[in-house]
């Protein structure tokens, strides 16, 4: 590929994702990545002294007829509708995104985030590392649009 080439992929990757809108899924619908899924089952935001706490339960499945699947690069993080990103607090035994999920099956796990108390309208964002989905116009999340799988769930206060 020349020089010339690669700098107008690399444009319209830019373009499409400026000008691609987040897509936000609603509560209890599956997100699917390939054959692997990751749902939203339930979320709960609880004040927790000059913080407040966002618990989410996520449903990791597998849609594959045959084989285990799997998603290595796969993670989550909240963002506020100040554009602040917060990762998740994770305890020992959390069960890991990348958890081998055979085929037809489900896995319950959960994430927790810790938000101060003013942060407003929480997404939670799903999404793979960075390469090679960058570089991918075909990929829905590719670039650097963010693939928002809930912005609020059941108990979640909307704004102050």
């Amino acid at each position: 590929m020349s020089g010339a080439a690669a700098a107008t992929y690399f444009a319209v990757i830019v373009v499409v994702s400026i000008a691609t809108p987040c897509r936000v899924i609603p509560h209890g619908v599956a997100q699917c990545f390939d054959d692997w899924c990751i749902t939203v089952v339930n979320a709960e935001h609880r004040r927790a002294g000059p913080n407040d706490t966002l618990c989410m339960v996520l449903q990791l499945s597998s849609r594959a007829r045959g084989i285990t699947q799997g998603e290595r690069d796969v993670r989550v993080y909240v963002v506020d509708d100040q554009h602040q990103q917060y990762s998740p607090i994770l305890a020992a035994e959390t069960i890991p995104l990348s958890i081998q999920i055979p085929p037809q099956s489900t896995v319950t796990t959960s994430r927790r985030f810790a938000l101060p108390a003013d942060a407003r309208h929480p997404v939670l964002i799903a999404s793979h590392d960075w390469f090679p989905h960058c570089c991918i116009i075909a990929d829905r999340a590719g670039g650097w649009r963010w693939r928002a799988i809930e912005r609020t769930g059941p108990g979640h206060r909307q704004g102050r």
